[in-house]
């Protein structure tokens, strides 16, 4: 599918929409979908769709690991990516996930397990013996074993967001890009509309799906920081097959096979971005991080001794304190408002947050649980906090 020359509905009429979606990443695209079918729907972005955060990540699908105590909302993200599939061009990966466990952490694990799989999750520990003889790939010296997750997989984010524009555009979506939002219209106590910075917009209601740049627009607090991630393509000098798992090392390195034969590298730990502008579009990664592929990585992967170091870029995304979404009216905000902030696992989240915005905005009921994305689960909603609220994976 050739994304960039599809040719975007645009609707010729005036007057109010029923929704405003401000941010056109993969977020504000899928709320798009989810909406469009029976509203007038206007996302507008400031920059190109999905030219910052959704379109750089990693485009992992790993809800069980991710929402592992929110079973409805992980079948929930699962089921859709499968049924998307084909979909515009959209193509979802299946591929088992295989995480090896220091061994402090395998009782932990071997419980997480053992839940999951209780939920329907084809989930198992596997000793050390078994991830040897099943997983040859991998050295397992001083771990305890791997989690393995076989309900996992892949997409390529920008294919996804493009995905999902495709098909709310065919439902009657307007797409703007160019668009900065500069304000928000409030009258009475509701909103009525925004301003972008060469006109003004009518609307009903109103989404902010704009990441860690949602502060800059409205009067409320709302614990979300940049945070920075950096990726890498490795060559190793032969082919990665269908039968190489994705993987990660409890509080290090993730990685997946990529459809040309590499390894895509990801460390999500870099830390918070003092400068969020310059890393949405790509930025150069780190030395530590590139020092880090090359001295950590064989060590596990043992083929990739010595692989090519093709690419590398840094992103930023909105992080919350425990990296999953809000999805939720504030209640300091004016009526009309809705937030739906990714909180830092966008892409595999991102089935969930449509959802969760729909039934926010109608009143429907969604099919799991929305209190664990209210704004209101934070005892702070201050965006000022530190590395140590975070989840350990993320500040070790």
């Amino acid at each position: 599918m050739d994304y960039a020359n599809r040719q975007p509905i645009v609707q010729e009429r005036s007057g109010q929409w029923d929704v405003v979606v401000i941010g056109g990443g993969v977020t504000g695209c899928g709320i798009a979908r989810e909406l469009a079918r029976d509203h007038d729907v206007l996302v507008l972005e400031k920059g190109e769709i999905a030219s910052n955060a959704s379109g750089l990540s990693m485009g992992l699908i790993s809800a069980s690991q991710f929402y592992h105590d929110v079973p409805d909302a992980a079948h929930h993200s699962t089921r859709f990516f499968r049924s998307f599939d084909g979909t515009e061009g959209f193509e979802f990966t299946p591929r088992d996930r295989v995480g090896l466990i220091h061994p402090g952490l395998e009782v932990q694990f071997r419980e997480r397990a053992a839940k999951l799989a209780s939920y329907g999750f084809p989930t198992s520990f596997l000793s050390a013996d078994r991830v040897r003889d099943e997983y040859p790939q991998f050295d397992v010296s001083g771990f305890a074993g791997a989690i393995e997750y076989r309900s996992h997989g892949w997409v390529k984010p920008y294919n996804y967001a493009h995905a999902l524009k495709a098909v709310a555009e065919d439902r009657g979506a307007e797409f703007r890009t160019g668009a900065r939002v500069t304000d928000l219209h409030v009258e009475d106590g509701r909103v009525t509309g925004v301003e972008t910075e060469n006109y003004p917009v009518e609307a009903g209601q109103v989404v902010l799906a704009g990441g860690w740049q949602t502060g800059k627009l409205v009067d409320v607090d709302v614990p979300v920081q940049p945070f920075r991630y950096e990726l890498a393509v490795l060559d190793p000098g032969w082919h990665v097959g269908d039968g190489f798992p994705m993987g990660h090392v409890e509080r290090g390195l993730t990685f997946r096979p990529m459809r040309n034969g590499n390894l895509l590298v990801d460390d999500s730990a870099a830390g918070f971005e003092d400068e969020p502008e310059e890393t949405t579009t790509g930025a150069p990664t780190s030395e530590s991080f590139r020092t880090c592929i090359a001295d950590e990585l064989p060590e596990i992967l043992p083929a990739f001794e010595g692989a090519e170091l093709l690419h590398h870029w840094a992103g930023t995304v909105g992080i919350t304190p425990d990296v999953r979404p809000i999805v939720d009216r504030p209640a300091s905000g004016p009526d009309g408002l809705v937030l739906a902030l990714a909180g830092g696992a966008g892409i595999l989240g991102n089935p969930v947050i449509s959802t969760a915005a729909r039934a926010r905005l109608t009143g429907e009921d969604a099919p799991f649980p929305l209190d664990g994305f209210a704004l209101d689960r934070f005892d702070s909603v201050s965006p000022d906090f530190g590395l140590e609220a975070l989840p350990v994976y993320f500040r070790e």
